[in-house]
């Protein structure tokens, strides 16, 4: 039986599409899930660790090989796409990390700040 899908790519005469081959949205996924679990001192150190990974000269964020180890993470190789992925995620992590302790703020025009009041 056909999918409603195909049928459509069919009647509408559009090209086949094979499954995507680029793995960075996977390696997003991969990592947000490990480093959901990590304590927010240990992303800090491997998002720092993984950042001056990424600023040597030679790194490559190739999509496959696994050229690259990170010892604070673990002793596997990783690609670069993979530790770019990682990086990513761990930024994004660490910004919520530091919006959870903010106080709830809001500032007027006038510059001055004002604790927003909630209902109860």
């Amino acid at each position: 039986m056909t999918s409603l899908r195909e049928a459509l790519r069919r009647r509408l005469r559009l090209p086949a599409s094979d499954p995507p081959d680029d793995p960075r949205l996977s390696y997003r996924l991969y990592w947000t899930g490990q480093a959901r679990s990590w304590s927010p001192e240990r992303r800090e150190s491997l998002r720092r660790a993984a950042g001056e990974l990424l600023a040597t000269p030679d790194f490559e964020p190739n999509l496959v090989q696994r050229r690259y180890r990170l010892a604070q993470l673990d002793s596997s190789g990783h690609a670069g796409a993979s530790l770019v992925a990682l990086h990513t995620v761990l930024t994004a992590l660490g910004e919520f990390d530091d919006l959870a302790r903010t106080p709830d703020l809001t500032t007027h025009p006038q510059g001055e700040s004002h604790e927003r009041q909630h209902p109860d």
